[in-house]
């Protein structure tokens, strides 16, 4: 009796799987469409700057309210003042989302003063350029605190109100870091592999919880680019392998979260060469990895 029920299984483990590649297909023909934002609550990250500033112009160019937490107050009241010239609408607030109280206060500010965050954006992150051997605690720790902890303190403050409402929207800002290694940057890398780690799991729990089909979860994956983070961001192959614009992931990490994407890499071929090349033993990977990147310290140094 246990061998029909385990055959049953592994049968529809196999059709799954068989939808699964056959979705994946139509859907590198047809990517599916568009969801509209106007007038939903879209709370960004470190949106004082950069990639965060970037998608909080377009999201409110689209009709959402925009509500900007950035460290540096008058970064993001400036870009409030931006997208309100242009006739949105735009909620400005100084929060260290590292700190789990500061956190907790300002997610219960914002539910008083906007409403229900609908569409949750965790860009806020932070890095040190340098080799392993030289990084000191407290940059590890602040690293940590900033790219990944603060996931947990803003989800848990806005997730609650989406699965009452059986209806959200999470997107984890992470970086091609996080898929490989990186050199001179692994307070940062380590980090970023902590926010596939975060938003997979919770992707797992949503589906245990019957949540997955009414609370999307997006993970943006970038190369380097030109936000500022790293100065002289450097290619060995800029024609196949770009320094991204700040604009350009900007436009594709939107058209990714509007499409409800599960992974979007940036350039979006990246996604498929990890995965396929993957099926080569290690070294070739490596390798090739190695080849491609060749980082060189000097280079990118901030």
């Amino acid at each position: 009796m246990e061998l029909f029920t385990l055959l049953g299984k592994l049968w529809q483990v196999l059709l799954r799987t068989v939808e699964s590649i056959a979705i994946f297909m139509v859907r590198i023909i047809l990517p599916p469409a568009k969801k509209f934002v106007k007038d939903e609550v879209v709370l960004i990250t470190g949106s004082g700057h950069g990639l965060g500033r970037e998608l909080a112009l377009l999201f409110a160019d689209l009709g959402a309210t925009v509500v900007l937490w950035d460290i540096q107050k008058g970064s993001c009241e400036r870009v409030a003042e931006e997208i309100e010239a242009n006739g949105g609408r735009a909620f400005a607030y100084q929060c260290d989302v590292s700190d789990f109280l500061a956190v907790k206060e300002k997610a219960k500010l914002v539910r008083k003063e906007v409403g229900d965050v609908t569409i949750l954006i965790n860009n806020a992150g932070i890095g040190y350029v340098q080799p392993m051997l030289s990084l000191v605690s407290q940059q590890v720790k602040r690293t940590f605190e900033v790219n990944v902890f603060a996931h947990f303190w803003t989800i848990q403050q806005f997730l609650p109100k989406m699965l009452e409402r059986k209806k959200g929207h999470l997107v984890a800002v992470s970086s091609a870091a996080g898929i490989t290694g990186i050199p001179y940057m692994a307070d940062y890398t380590a980090s970023k592999h902590g926010v596939l780690g975060l938003m997979s799991s919770l992707r797992e729990e949503l589906y245990a919880l019957d949540k997955e089909h009414c609370i999307r979860l997006t993970t943006i994956c970038p190369v380097t680019f030109d936000s500022g983070f790293v100065k002289r961001p450097y290619s060995r192959f800029p024609t196949i392998l770009p320094v991204l614009t700040v604009k350009e992931v900007a436009q594709g990490a939107l058209d990714g979260i509007l499409r409800e994407k599960s992974i979007v890499t940036l350039p979006s071929w990246i996604g498929y060469f990890f995965n396929w090349f993957r099926i080569f033993p290690e070294s070739v990977f490596l390798a090739f990895q190695r080849f491609v990147k060749h980082h060189p310290l000097p280079l990118m140094k901030t």
